[in-house]
């Protein structure tokens, strides 16, 4: 008996091995009590009612009685919706006409907006102008050649393949 126990002890991972078996053990069994309470659902007891008849009273069934409820049509809901729309349209309208910059302010804007325009569109005749000179138009060719075609005319290849051939 003494050589099995300390065959046992001797064995350092044995000992663990028994150790946790038991600790798990305990866990599950733990965790089955609680699972068990958990999932008994709360009884209440239910009244009854008592034989003995004590004060029982007829219920007497009032036929129903039809009482006029203020419905209305689809036709005047649709109505009503309208209304409530084109308030909502006129008050938008009001709001943006407020938040508007007074009539002067808005003419002189345009004006000065419509010189600006007319002023880039002279920049922009010189510059067409000028380049349609000797000058400009040899800068132009030297500029495509420098950028080259476009890749959709020339698809992009890899260096390996341009070596190759």
């Amino acid at each position: 008996m003494e050589g099995i126990f300390d065959a046992i002890f001797g064995n350092f991972l044995v000992v663990l091995a028994i150790i946790g078996g038991i600790v798990g053990f305990l866990k599950d069994k733990s965790k089955n009590d609680s699972d068990r309470d958990h999932n008994k659902p709360n009884r209440v007891p239910k009244p009854t009612a008592t034989p003995s008849g004590g004060n029982y009273q007829s219920q007497h069934q009032s036929p129903p009685v039809q009482t006029y409820m203020n419905t209305q049509t689809m036709e005047e809901q649709q109505e009503e919706q309208m209304q409530q729309l084109a308030e909502r349209m006129n008050a938008d309208r009001v709001q943006r006409a407020d938040n508007r910059q007074h009539d002067a302010i808005i003419g002189s804007t345009l004006k000065k907006r419509s010189s600006f325009d007319a002023h880039n569109k002279m920049k922009m005749k010189k510059q067409v102008k000028r380049n349609l000179t000797g000058k400009g138009l040899t800068d132009g060719i030297i500029m495509a050649e420098v950028l080259g075609p476009p890749r959709a005319v020339k698809p992009y290849k890899s260096v390996i393949e341009s070596r190759r051939s």
